[in-house]
């Protein structure tokens, strides 16, 4: 049994850019959940990600394990695996369990995920002007915030490893500058510029989000002026 959906394999698919910001040591061996394993330090080479000890399987190239720390090498975050029960085969049942006991003639709808849009009126787009070392843009789009109904633009970054989103969204009051630094590991910083707030979270080190809401700025190679009447005409 896992503890928690964070032993995914998918945060390590850039692991040939890892030499760049990481060193990477061999801790030996070890074992977890009667496994035998295989023990790798991860360390950052600056203060701007997390360090990580990972855990993966001898028999099957899998994660049984990975530890997170702070800047100063203080655990954040343990994840691992418990149970691991071998299996031949096996069926899901988890979409007949949820129709179970509707009447016939219902609609089965799918959704991939959140919706992405593009603002109905043209907006001003915002850009990082200096990236933290390491990191680059990996995506940008515009969503719809369900509460307010404004759009805002997100921006998602990383150095192949450590992820941050960056939420950009007009707001009718100025929020106050702020860091803070929740459990699990996952940080967060906001500001505002004339009443746009900007919001960065990722599990990345406060320096790293406070970084990226200090360094988002408007997209200079746009004409404010002309974006602005755009705006007005569209409206009309």
């Amino acid at each position: 049994m896992c503890i928690r959906d964070r032993l995914s394999g998918e945060r390590f698919e850039s692991a040939d850019r890892l030499a760049e910001n990481y060193r990477l040591i061999d801790l030996g061996d070890s074992r977890v959940a009667s496994q035998a394993c295989h023990l790798i330090a991860v360390v950052p080479r600056d203060d701007l990600r997390f360090g990580y000890k990972l855990c993966i399987g001898k028999s099957t190239p899998l994660l049984l394990r990975m530890s997170i720390y702070d800047e100063s090498g203080s655990p954040i975050e343990h994840n691992q695996f418990t149970k691991i029960e071998p299996i031949e085969s096996a069926r899901l049942t988890f979409q007949d369990d949820l129709t179970a006991g509707l009447e016939e003639g219902y609609e089965q709808v799918e959704i991939d995920g959140e919706p992405v849009e593009q603002p109905p009126i043209r907006q001003q787009r915002w850009t990082i002007s200096a990236l933290p070392v390491g990191y680059e843009v990996r995506s940008r789009s515009w969503r719809r915030n369900p509460v307010t109904g404004q759009y805002f633009e997100h921006i998602v970054v990383s150095d192949g490893l450590a992820t941050a989103s960056v939420f950009i969204e007009k707001r009718d009051t100025d929020a106050t500058h702020q860091v803070t630094q929740p459990d699990q590991g996952m940080a967060v910083a906001a500001r505002s510029v004339d009443a746009v707030s900007v919001t960065a979270i990722g599990d990345v080190p406060a320096a790293t989000v406070e970084y990226l809401v200090e360094h988002t700025v408007p997209d200079p190679t746009e004409s404010t002026g002309d974006s602005a009447g755009r705006q007005e005409a569209a409206v009309k």
